[in-house]
């Protein structure tokens, strides 16, 4: 059983899923872990972020959560079922003093009366057994009050006949008092509500700290009427999930010309295409200035005649493999895309997987290092948009950038090109040997770019006729200090499994919110969005909620073809809101690094 402290919010679609009746477990023994205490839940629970550290910060020794999308009180299977899960954890050595039951949602269709009811509920208590204080989280549930109401008056009753043994951690009132809460299936939760039920789960265990958890009684099913439990008030608590910081507090970025250092196509730097699934070293050291102690490199990847839609992964060679940083579709489909990856612990090199055989070209664009500059970032702004004059292979873009600024960090999208081709993002009259984002004749592509700044206009030059739309989303070089975090891959919302808030394909128009929890003092995060299963055109849109969407974007899907973006967003709320205007799309965004203040 791992323990959980990084659960981002999740939603999922409710399906109602009749489970295996199993036989009443044997009581476990009565000497459970003092002030430790065991959550078992389903997807609310999952959606219920960062619990388990929220418990402990309120005094609990020891909290665990252990939650499954779709978990029932009685299942088949471990994973599935609440019993199963209890006695998973008890033959691992683990048997905590207090356990709450945050099941039902997926039970309803056993609580067809009081007495049934009961005797369901009842195989989870007598699973856990004497000697182990036992609390239940109300269930509220839009779409079937009836049902949500007939489980909330059995528990309260137990807890009322019973309240040594049993506890009712009130959540059904609040809840419903608050519809704006509730997803549109009116079970899930939006992450606001999921903070609140975070906070009412808290407050509802606190007044066990402290007092004894063994009694003797055993289970009983009394019929008083309940008396309604009263909250013991709000409280802010952590929530959503916290990157894994690799790099050093001091890193900051470091500029380099777009130099490219692997062309698999010609032999340079890596001999012939990447070997689907295999590490592939890739050497910095050759011909390349790495700044003393770089933690990460920042490079634009363009993967060409790919055998198979797939994707890359990149990072240390003994860990790479955990998260994506591009998606491509079949050969001729050519993708270009900005990523930050973490170096080996020597500094001078990295390894990529590709699941699929491709060519690769590798670009530098920059380092993370102790003597970088640092980054700031805010809202994205839209400085630049040729599509009301023709196509055109050399677009030059005024910025203003603060006076000590020695970088840019945009957002740069190709439209109507004429034929397949590439752009290239760099100062003026200055030569480089990478690329920053390829196209197919037609296509809509958006690309990170970090260019140098060598005066207030950049260029974007493109071997075809093209439109191109510019996004300034940050600066490098500013002497208020916010320096760059490397963080290892965390994934905050994957809409095909539930991670962060949604579950299944956003619609035009949809817009999804994803709490975050940063280090402290984190002013900004860099994301990776990636588009998937997408039925017609669009784009996304990654913003900090508390300032309303802009009128820019940062990626634009493909029809059946996955792509991938970064995006540089400044938060102040610690929200992210992901809005689509695809027709059908799976969205997945990946925290692949912050900036925080000094």
């Amino acid at each position: 059983m791992e323990r959980t402290r990084r659960i981002a919010p999740l939603l999922i679609a409710f399906a109602l899923v009749i489970g295996s009746g199993l036989a009443t477990g044997v009581p476990a023994p009565a000497a459970g872990i003092p002030t430790t205490v065991t959550v078992v839940g389903d997807s609310l629970t999952v959606g219920t972020s960062n619990l388990a550290t929220a418990l402990e910060a309120d005094g609990w020794l020891d909290a665990r959560v252990d939650a499954k999308v779709g978990r029932h009180i009685t299942a088949s299977t471990t994973d599935m079922s609440g019993i199963l899960t209890i006695r998973a954890m008890r033959a691992a050595g683990w048997d905590s003093a207090d356990w709450v039951v945050a099941l039902g949602t997926n039970d309803t269709g056993y609580f067809t009366s009081t007495a049934a009811t009961e005797a369901h509920i009842q195989k989870i208590v007598d699973e856990i057994g004497t000697g182990h204080r036992i609390a239940f989280v109300e269930l509220a549930i839009l779409s079937a009050p009836v049902v949500s109401d007939r489980f909330n008056a059995v528990v309260r009753a137990w807890a009322a006949a019973e309240p040594d043994r049993f506890r009712v951690v009130s959540w059904n009132a609040t809840a419903l008092a608050n519809p704006g809460w509730f997803a549109s299936d009116g079970v899930h939760l939006n992450s606001t509500g999921y903070k609140a039920r975070t906070s009412a789960v808290v407050n509802g265990l606190h007044g066990w700290l402290g007092s004894p958890s063994s009694t003797p009684s055993n289970p009983s099913t009394p019929s008083t009427t309940p008396t309604p439990s009263t909250s013991t008030g709000s409280k802010a608590v952590p929530s959503g999930p916290m990157p894994v910081v690799v790099g050093s507090d001091a890193d900051g970025i470091v500029l380099a010309p777009n130099q490219r250092v692997v062309d698999t196509r010609t032999g340079q730097g890596i001999a012939g295409p990447l070997v689907a699934g295999a590490a592939t070293p890739v050497d910095l050291a050759a011909g390349l200035t790495i700044p003393a102690g770089a933690t990460a490199v920042v490079v634009n990847l363009t993967t060409d005649r790919p055998a198979a839609a797939g994707y890359l992964s990149a990072g240390p060679c003994a860990s790479v493999g955990a998260t994506s940083v591009q998606n491509f579709g079949r050969a001729p489909d050519v993708v270009a895309s900005l990523a930050v990856i973490q170096l080996d612990p020597a500094g001078t090199s990295f390894c990529v997987v590709s699941s699929a055989r491709t060519d690769l070209l590798v670009d530098v664009v920059g380092w993370l290092a102790p003597q970088g500059g640092v980054v700031s970032a805010a809202p994205a702004g839209r400085v630049y948009d040729s599509r009301s004059a023709n196509r055109a292979t050399t677009h030059r873009v005024v910025l203003t950038p603060p006076v000590d600024a020695t970088g840019a960090v945009v957002n740069v999208t190709v439209d109507q090109p004429s034929a397949p081709g590439y752009v290239t993002v760099a100062p003026c009259d200055t030569a480089v040997t990478g690329s920053n984002a390829n196209f197919s004749a037609g296509e809509t592509v958006a690309n990170l770019s970090l260019v140098t700044l060598t005066a207030e206009t950049v260029c974007i030059t493109s071997s075809v006729p093209t439109h191109v739309l510019v996004d300034v989303v940050g600066y490098v070089g500013l002497t208020t200090a916010t320096p760059t975090v490397s963080s290892a891959g965390s994934r905050v919302l994957d809409t095909r499994n539930s991670i962060g808030g949604w579950s299944g394909r956003l619609a035009a128009g949809q817009r999804v919110d994803v709490n975050l929890v940063l280090p402290e003092g984190s002013t900004s995060v860099l994301v990776q969005a990636t588009a998937t299963g997408t039925t017609a055109g669009g784009f996304l849109t990654v913003y900090d909620c508390s300032d309303g969407q802009p009128a820019t974007s940062n990626l634009n899907p493909t029809t059946e073809v996955d792509r991938s973006n970064l995006a540089l967003v400044a938060l102040d709320g610690g929200d992210l809101c992901v809005m689509s205007t695809t027709t059908r799309s799976d969205v997945v965004i990946d925290v692949m690094a912050v900036l925080r203040s000094a």
